[in-house]
């Protein structure tokens, strides 16, 4: 829960990267620069702007066009494009053959049928060739049957510019930039339906965008039936002006048309009647649930199964539905942007699958990867996104999506004492390792009274499931699912164990661990193979656990003396509580039977083998950082010294035998909570888990957690270390029943030793991992990752464990081995001085 609690609890913006546009299956048709202007009234034509003097600028201003003429055209040849639709129907009809339909398949992939025909063909050039006659190359294009020619010129139209002077006045015309300008064009939407004789879900979808959001948009209905011998419809918008300047949604030719309103309480959603399976079906059982409507009832009443994105999404814009829903991908651009400036010009709203605004750029992302929810008010798409950005993150480890029964049996109350549960996208991390979810619960006030105190009213759900996660190697795999066992194992068979001797720890209410029988060190020793791979998919993990609510807990990132002295003494109590030999060999079977991710024998040999070079160059990137130290030959050939001393810090560490105990194995500030009523630290995460030398959390812990301050002086270090000794002396001496242990100087000499030498220890993989590659420009923009050791994330931090692990080097080279006397430890600002 680590890295994950922490982003939680101080959350970041995530980015996204974008697929370029030819990886797409739509075309991006091609542009002149500056091609030609056309004369008459609403052609392109180069003015002065306000007060702009050319002759002093030396250039010619913006160019613009009217997007109310625009707008028109585009009703216009939507028209017209559907009259050549249907022209195409009848005379496939007439004929008897739907070999008239001109049939051909685009689908990239195997098994994937996505049908074109010439009806989509030339109403796609009816659109285009009726633009380009206007505005020439100057108006940009998207069109989904990408560049068809102009060889049809009879499908060319000239395009009527006042179609909607009756519902939009000339004096709320707005012009707009020709160069932000663009044109989203798909001839035919529901091709399937089409071939299929489905003429009811056929539509033509035109929008139209500035600077990348959609201002305006046609959707042709050609099929339509509004009178026995009337056949089609147009339905127009402008989200950029009110409704009496020419704004809202009109019908094309009904003036009095207007789109009514959703009633109270209702919310009728529309979805694919062919593809309705999977996430779309998840949703809909999560929005039909008591509660997803942010109160006691259920989001959606009602629903409706149709087909063509075009035309489920025409009947949220005219008010026949209220949510289509469609969180997965399968849709494009030229599906979506007519409909959200619609939507929007009438208080409607259209979103990605988890909320967020759709990004029309050209040279961009076509499809819409996250899905499409498009609703008749901001409401309705708030409440849905709620529910589908978590999708993937709200499912049990076999992948059902999760009920309020669940809940229920997990935590062990009556059915139908949970009324709702909810967790958005800021309460979801999808780490490398994990999803990990805060979920929000919600008890029914009915049964309040019959359920047991101190229930929950959030936990932390973590999910592990292999095949939801990025791909790695299987012998990475396997190690890693080792440590998800152990993590598993610590709170079936450890926590109480802990929590009964003083040790607070996080409540866990529900694990799960399915598919690791046989999965062992040996396994994960043996590399690749396909009986490990075939291992790693069976496995499945899942925690529920106690959420530390910001309210009640804090995190820091970097740890002063106070909270220092709060985790070395919750490590004393784990430790002590668990160093007596029947313990050790316990935890040796039922953990990692060796602790700590950093130890030499979890690591690939190749990474040692580089130190030397990958220190160099790291050293390279940061001698301008401080360059008197960096001329050292002391420090220029760290990565060689550490190089040189590892196997035998490692062969040392081994033989402390009498300081085994379970350790944490990643104790940092980022895995560590402090109540704020207390100050009392508490752990999380403990997928490393096992035995090891406790002084190696303790070391990890200074190193990685530390202020500067509290490292500056050996001496600070050394007091810390004698707080930690005293508390775990105490604990062992209670836990024994024994007064006889008590503290000595031999065992605090030991511990100072020891310590230096984790110190050492770890070192190795901080220089030749955690920072290969890096420079101080990645130092410096980890400030405010949590997840980041210090010396990860600030230059100070890094340059002063550079000067400690240094001295600590320079002790063992003068005397070949390293002290535990008392004022023998170096700290960040000081250098190694002999005892003698």
């Amino acid at each position: 829960f680590g890295l994950a609690a922490a982003v939680l609890n101080h959350p970041a913006v995530p980015g996204r990267r974008r697929r370029p546009w030819w990886r797409s299956r739509g075309a991006l048709l091609p542009v002149s620069c500056r091609a030609r202007g056309v004369g008459g009234r609403g052609a392109a034509s180069a003015t002065q702007g306000p007060g702009t003097d050319m002759a002093q600028t030396g250039k010619l201003s913006e160019q613009t066009f009217s997007l109310r003429e625009l707008t028109s055209r585009c009703c216009d040849l939507a028209n017209r494009a559907g009259e050549l639709i249907r022209d195409v129907s009848d005379r496939a009809a007439s004929g008897g053959s739907t070999s008239d339909l001109g049939l051909v398949d685009k689908g990239a992939d195997a098994g994937t049928f996505d049908p074109q025909t010439v009806a989509d063909r030339r109403a796609q050039r009816c659109i285009v060739e009726g633009l380009r006659a206007v505005y020439g190359n100057e108006l940009r294009i998207v069109g989904e049957e990408g560049e068809l020619g102009s060889d049809q010129a009879a499908d060319a139209a000239l395009a009527d510019q006042h179609l909607l002077d009756e519902n939009w006045p000339e004096e709320s015309d707005v012009q707009l930039s020709a160069s932000e300008l663009c044109v989203w064009i798909d001839p035919l939407d529901g091709t399937k339906e089409f071939v299929e004789g489905k003429y009811e879900y056929v539509s033509t979808l035109v929008g139209i965008t500035c600077a990348g959001r959609p201002v305006a948009g046609v959707i042709s209905e050609p099929y339509f039936s509004q009178a026995e011998d009337l056949r089609g419809r147009v339905l127009w918008g402008c989200c950029l002006l009110p409704r009496s300047a020419g704004g809202g949604v009109h019908v094309l030719g009904d003036v009095q048309w207007t789109r009514p309103a959703r009633p109270p309480g209702r919310c009728v959603a529309i979805v694919s009647r062919s593809r309705s399976t999977g996430a779309v079906a998840d949703a809909l059982l999560r929005l039909s649930e008591p509660g997803s409507d942010g109160a006691t009832g259920p989001l959606v009443t009602d629903v409706l199964r149709a087909g063509g994105a075009g035309h489920k999404v025409t009947r949220v814009v005219d008010g026949t539905c209220d949510l289509w829903l469609f969180p997965r991908p399968g849709t494009s651009r030229w599906d979506t942007c007519a409909a959200e400036a619609m939507l929007e010009a009438s208080g409607g709203l259209l979103r990605d699958g988890s909320g967020c605004r759709v990004s029309y750029d050209p040279d961009g992302e076509m499809g819409n990867v996250a899905g499409v929810l498009a609703g008749a008010d901001s409401t309705v798409v708030e409440k849905a996104a709620l529910v589908c950005a978590t999708l993937d993150a709200l499912r049990d480890a076999d992948g059902a999506p999760l009920s309020r029964s669940w809940f229920e049996e997990v935590l062990g109350i009556s059915r139908g004492a949970v009324e709702g549960f909810a967790a958005d996208t800021n309460s979801c991390v999808r780490g490398k390792h994990s999803t990990v979810t805060r979920v929000e619960l919600r008890y029914s006030q009915a049964a309040l009274p019959t359920l047991p105190a101190g229930l929950p009213s959030s936990v932390m759900l973590k999910r592990v499931v292999p095949s939801d996660l990025d791909p790695r190697s299987t012998k990475t795999w396997l190690r890693d699912i080792a440590s998800y066992r152990a993590e598993i194992n610590f709170a079936r068979l450890w926590a109480g164990f802990l929590g009964e001797r003083g040790v607070r720890l996080p409540q866990v209410y529900h694990v799960v661990s399915e598919g690791v029988e046989g999965i062992d060190e040996e396994m994960v020793a043996g590399g690749e193979s396909e009986e490990g791979r075939q291992r790693v998919l069976a496995c499945r993990f899942l925690t529920v656990m106690e959420d530390f609510r910001p309210d009640a807990f804090r995190q820091e990132f970097e740890l002063g003396r106070p909270d220092l002295e709060a985790a070395l003494q919750l490590a004393a109590r784990m430790h002590g509580n668990t160093a007596e030999e029947s313990t050790v060999r316990r935890a040796e079977e039922e953990l990692l039977a060796e602790g700590c991710y950093w130890a030499l024998s979890k690591r690939d040999q190749a990474e040692l083998e580089a130190l030397p070079k990958v220190w160099l160059d790291l050293a390279f990137e940061l001698a301008r950082e401080e360059e008197a130290l960096f001329l050292q030959m002391r420090v220029r050939e760290l990565g060689r010294r550490l190089q040189s001393v590892s196997r035998v810090v490692d062969e040392a560490l081994r033989k402390s035998r009498e300081l085994r105990c379970l350790v944490h194995g990643d104790f940092k500030t980022a895995n560590i909570f402090f109540e704020k009523a207390t100050g009392e630290a508490v752990p999380i995460d403990f997928q490393w888990a096992g035995v090891n030398l406790g002084v190696q959390d303790v070391a990890y812990l200074l190193l990685s957690s530390a202020s500067l301050e509290e490292l500056e002086e050996g001496g600070n270090i050394e007091s810390l270390l004698a707080a930690y000794q005293a508390e775990r002396e105490a604990v062992v001496v209670a836990s024994s029943g024994s007064a006889e242990a008590t503290r000595s100087a031999s065992s605090e000499d030991l511990l100072r030793k020891t310590f230096k030498l984790a110190c050492l220890d770890y070192a190795r993989v901080v220089f030749g991992y955690q920072l290969r590659g890096r420079d101080a420009a990645w130092i410096r923009t980890g400030a405010q990752n949590l997840g980041r050791c210090t010396h990860n994330r600030s230059i100070p931090h890094f340059l002063g464990f550079v000067r400690f692990i240094a001295a600590l080097l320079d002790e063992w080279e003068a005397t070949g081995d390293l002290s535990g006397k008392s004022g023998t430890m170096p700290g960040y600002s000081s250098v190694w001085v002999s005892a003698a």
